[in-house]
């Protein structure tokens, strides 16, 4: 965007005006006039200037009686004044308005190369200022409108920079952020957070960690600590994002649980190597399904918590005894079967919407969902899921445990 900074002319002779003005033509500025100081002072009120030009001597309220007042402004005092004089006789006022802050002198008849001259400066200083700004607050639109946390660090590893999510993520407020030490937010490991991206930058350009960080109220969670290295404000920074995946970390700390108990359940063990492995035959092979059933059949019967795995299409390929339980049925009574006809409807549309989103993140999942028991008693139950997939990559089924819901 244009930046065309506004310079504030003060004198009562209009014909000043005029060749102020027609001197600052060059400069593409936009000078403001005022006939008198309470005109000046109700005009940088509401007005952003770069540079004031004032008359010193002016009838009612001089040059230095306005210059003091605009010295009195909250977003005024540091407002740059040039004063305009006689060549002589002002001498008294001119030491009055330097101790006021003045920043120069010109003196009438005033030339117009020296008057380019000094104004330019602050023109220039100006236009930087509001450059920078735009910028900053371009960066700052950008952090906000991304729904990830965002954090921009500084190579003392303190926060300079965080968004709104950023900032809900860790239970902290803008200011409350900006300057505290990222080992502050971060659970202190070996090696440290510093280390192991520093290590990662060595090589690359980017890095991802996952590290525990710490929520205001001392509350611990996973994080996945990812990002760059950026300039911001003529030095380089870390642009990270960071996204809560407890839930995650969670499912894969449960599913490993899961390899080790079917690894230690003896016969079962061949079973669960072919599905880890996926030595399957391929993906559209006839054998293909009932090989997936043949050896999804042995795992889930070795558990000791209710277990699905049904296909893509959300229909059970097999299930153990203890979840065909739960709708008061056998096993091989579930094959083929979907939700649609086990659950009432909202919780059947429910978890088929689950099948969907699962199947379109290619992510573990986790959710809780109320089911009504055997015996009549609602009972909320934790779905812990993930998925199968075939030799090219492609998911082939969804494997669902079961678990009572922690009150």
């Amino acid at each position: 965007m244009k930046i065309t900074p506004k310079i504030l002319i003060v004198d009562d002779q209009r014909f000043t005006h005029v060749l102020l003005t027609k001197a600052l033509k060059e400069l593409h500025v936009e000078p403001v006039s005022a006939f008198s100081g309470q005109k000046a002072l109700d005009l940088v009120e509401t007005n952003d200037f770069c540079v004031v030009l004032m008359d010193l001597r002016m009838p009612g309220m001089d040059g230095l009686e306005t210059a003091r007042r605009v010295r009195m402004g909250r977003h005024t005092a540091d407002l740059p004044i040039i004063f305009i004089t006689a060549a002589t006789g002002d001498e008294d006022k001119a030491m009055q308005a330097y101790r006021l802050g003045a920043v120069d002198f010109l003196y009438k008849p005033v030339s117009a190369p020296v008057l380019k001259s000094k104004i330019n400066t602050f023109v220039e200083l100006y236009r930087r200022r509001k450059e920078l700004q735009q910028r900053t607050e371009q960066y700052r639109d950008i952090l906000e409108s991304v729904a990830e946390g965002l954090v921009t660090i500084d190579m003392n590893w303190r926060i300079v920079e965080a968004n709104d999510s950023a900032c809900a993520l860790f239970g902290y407020g803008h200011k409350e952020l900006q300057g505290k030490p990222v080992s502050e937010i971060m659970l202190e490991t070996s090696p440290t957070l510093e280390e192991a991206i520093n290590e990662q930058l060595e090589t690359n350009v980017s890095f991802q960690v996952e590290a525990q960080g710490k929520r205001r109220n001392g509350k611990l969670f996973w994080v996945d600590f990812r990002g760059t290295i950026l300039m911001h404000r003529g030095a380089p920074h870390i642009l990270a994002v960071t996204q809560d995946i407890t839930a995650k970390k969670k499912n894969e700390q449960e599913l490993q649980a899961l390899r080790i108990q079917v690894a230690e359940s003896g016969g079962t063990a061949e079973s669960a190597t072919i599905m880890q492995e996926s030595v399957l035959p391929e993906n559209g092979d006839p054998l293909f399904r009932s090989a997936l059933q043949t050896a999804g059949k042995a795992i889930v019967d070795a558990l000791d918590i209710p277990a699905c795995i049904k296909d893509t299409q959300g229909y059970f390929l097999c299930c153990n005894q203890l979840f065909a339980d739960l709708y008061s049925t056998t096993s091989e009574d579930l094959v083929d079967r979907d939700s649609m006809t086990i659950h009432p409807g909202e919780l059947a549309e429910y978890i088929r919407e689950q099948d969907r989103k699962m199947l379109d993140d290619q992510q573990p999942q986790e959710f809780t969902a109320p089911m009504y028991m055997p015996d009549g008693n609602r009972q909320d139950l934790r779905h812990m899921r993930t998925m199968i997939f075939d030799q090219a990559g492609t998911p082939a089924a969804m494997v669902c445990l079961l678990a009572k819901a922690e009150e």
